[in-house]
């Protein structure tokens, strides 16, 4: 079995932690002082009206996936296979990340208390607060960290299919909630943000703990 490898991130990490915030907090002033409204309804009707009987069968099964009581046991399932594949220490940051992760959503709803959208007709439960969306950021740390982690080690065209099945589901999965109407626009561009941050964060903050224990040595 291969031995456990540390994630080493490097700068990169900093900038896409640093930017994805960044990129969170202008939708989120945006949000606040509803400078966002309008292009909300305008891409939520553009949705209605693009809703056809072979789409909203996929739209909702995507967006079933990306609910929190199916993709936490799916990132439990993950961080088994990345203890099997990689090793304990690997396993437990992924599945710390993404548990950290979900609790990190609730409490920006929470700060934000955004009332679910109005505008066309809802196909799915929409839950509580509305911003950021749960299931955006969900898919990015169950599915896209995962596919990162998993995919370490192996061939380019193998790591390519990987991630590439990854931006597809997460993709999927955020522009589901908009279609379905429970969603604005807004609420999910900002939750692809806050859950890259966040990845990227945890990916950040591993590595610095990685090089203190290196100095001690």
């Amino acid at each position: 079995m291969p031995t456990d490898q540390p994630v080493r991130p490097g700068t990169s990490a900093r900038w896409v932690t640093l930017l994805s915030f960044l990129a969170f907090a202008v939708i989120g002033v945006g949000v606040v002082t509803h400078l966002t409204d309008g292009v909300d309804t305008t891409l939520l009707v553009f949705a209605e009206r693009h809703r056809t009987g072979l789409l909203t069968p996929w739209m909702l099964r995507a967006s079933q996936i990306g609910a929190g009581e199916i993709a936490i046991p799916i990132a439990l399932l993950f961080g088994g296979i990345l203890w099997w594949k990689t090793g304990r220490s690997s396993s437990l940051f992924y599945v710390g990340a993404s548990l950290s992760g979900w609790a990190f959503q609730t409490l920006l709803k929470l700060s934000f208390r955004r009332a679910r959208p109005d505008v066309i007709p809802k196909l799915d439960a929409g839950g509580w607060y509305s911003f950021p969306s749960g299931h955006a950021m969900l898919a990015v740390l169950v599915f896209g960290f995962a596919a990162l982690l998993l995919s370490r080690g192996h061939s380019a065209p193998l790591r390519i299919a990987l991630i590439g099945a990854a931006v597809l589901l997460v993709t999927s999965i955020a522009v589901s909630r908009v279609y379905l109407g429970v969603h604005f626009p807004t609420d999910v561009i900002a939750g692809l943000f806050g859950g890259t941050g966040w990845a990227t964060l945890c990916l950040w903050y591993r590595e610095r703990q990685m090089q203190q224990a290196k100095t001690l040595v």
